[in-house]
Parts: structure tokens; C-alpha cells; sequence
């Protein structure tokens, strides 16, 4: 049987000084990953954060989506996939990825765990979300 698991109780409440960007991006990639989406799957107390990828052959704007458990003996971290190329490239040329924050939604993996799906959202700072807004255009 298919495993989902929902991370967030309410996607609408966000914290004062932030405002949602992103309210249901999937992370690119994770056919190359499930091992490690497997293994964060079980986890208990988990976040995503966001890393940099400049040398990418592939992608000069990768953004890399890593799945973090804190445990026992500290915070064992997962490479999920990628941000959409749409979305990184905003971030990066507008210099915004730190004024940024991703939450993890929701992650579905199939009963053979040869198939998974993982759904986040990204905050911004409010003071950004112009800067944001005015150069990303969803059918890139």
C-alpha cells in the first residue's frame, strides 16, 4: 500500500512577517533519490531546508532540497531533489534564497518505493515578496 504523510496541520497559518510564495511546488528529481526520500520517510521530526548548488552542470540556479531528522546524536540530513528551475531562478538572480524559508507539505511514496512525490511551500520575508512576485512567470 502507497505511504502519504502530511507535514503541515494548517498550509494557510503562516507566522507575522512572512507571506506564502509557493503553496504546493514539487521537488524535482526524486526518481534519482528514493533511497534517501525512503529513509526520511521514517523519521520523526523533520524540516526541509534549502542549499546551493552553483557548480551544477545541469542548472547554474540549483537549489537543492534536504530533508533534515533531528535525533539522538544530531541532525541527519537527506538530498530529496531540486527545487523547480522556474522557481530557483527567481531566487537566485534576485539574491532572495535567504530571505527565504521552505516547509514540507506532504510526501507520497508508492507501495514499492519506486515512485515518490514530495510537496512543499516556500515563505518569503513580506518586505521581498515584490521582488519575487515581479519576476516570476509560472509558464517559463
Amino acid at each position: 500500500m502507497a505511504e502519504s504523510k502530511q507535514y503541515l496541520k494548517d498550509p494557510n497559518e503562516v507566522e507575522p512577517g512572512w507571506m506564502l510564495i509557493e503553496t504546493y511546488a514539487n521537488v524535482q528529481g526524486t526518481a534519482y533519490r528514493l533511497y534517501d526520500i525512503a529513509s526520511f520517510t521514517k523519521k520523526e521530526n523533520v524540516w526541509i531546508e534549502f542549499k546551493r548548488e552553483a557548480k551544477n552542470k545541469y542548472d547554474k540556479n540549483a537549489i537543492k532540497v534536504i530533508g533534515c531528522s533531528k535525533g539522538f546524536l544530531g541532525t541527519k540530513h537527506f538530498f530529496l531533489g531540486y527545487v523547480p528551475k522556474q522557481i530557483s531562478a527567481v531566487l537566485v538572480n534576485n539574491k532572495l534564497l535567504k530571505q527565504t524559508k521552505p516547509r514540507l507539505r506532504r510526501i507520497w511514496m508508492s507501495d514499492v518505493k519506486d515512485n515518490a512525490t514530495i510537496k512543499f511551500q516556500i515563505l518569503i520575508k513580506e518586505e521581498y515578496k515584490e521582488m519575487y512576485a515581479s519576476d516570476y512567470n509560472p509558464n517559463q
